[in-house]
């Protein structure tokens, strides 16, 4: 049995066209991704490459490798020192809204947690005088009476998994590297 098609693809002008677009797009993509990975080829690429040219005696002026050293190394931040006022909290709902696992960023409480309403989310802070070089991200918020334009301060809570370690922490101010 034979099909009649009304208007068959082959002589509907509008169908060609949009297949020539999408298969330009395509071909465009295809060649962008080949180009890219001929100028950044992978690392392994690259430690063939310098293992051939040793072994042949010969030593590229610069060394490959710290060329990709250089291309993959994200830039090093210089922190911003500020003095601050430190203290502990843990999740107990008198130090907290009706939900005290969650932060305020929606995440839940852990180990490197700070709160400061001044910061933005995920701000890097590091205290050395008391954490060394350990890194803590702001994820959570105070009340408002710790902004600086109320208490005329700094303020950053740490917190910590008992209500005892808050306790026994107390308030310090001190430096603070913010990154």
């Amino acid at each position: 049995m034979k099909m009649l098609l009304l208007n068959p693809p082959a002589k509907r002008p509008e169908l060609k066209v949009r297949m020539a677009k999408h298969s330009k797009a395509a071909l465009i993509k295809v060649l962008s991704f080949a180009v890219i990975v001929n100028l950044f080829p992978p690392i392994a690429v690259h430690s063939d490459f310098e293992a051939k040219t040793a072994a042949q005696g010969l030593e590229p002026v610069i060394p490959i490798s710290s060329l990709v050293a250089s291309y993959v190394s994200a830039p090093v931040k210089t922190p911003e020192e500020i003095t601050a006022v430190i203290t502990w909290y843990n999740s107990e709902e008198a130090q907290t809204d009706d939900s005290p696992y969650i932060t305020a960023s929606n995440t839940y409480v852990h180990r490197g947690v700070a709160a400061a309403n001044w910061l933005l989310f995920g701000t890097e802070i590091k205290i050395p005088g008391i954490y060394g070089s350990e890194s803590y991200f702001n994820e959570d918020r105070m009340n408002p009476r710790f902004n600086p334009e109320v208490s005329g301060e700094r303020h950053i809570d740490i917190w910590v998994p008992t209500k005892a370690e808050a306790i026994a922490r107390g308030v310090k101010k001190t430096k603070v590297l913010i990154f």
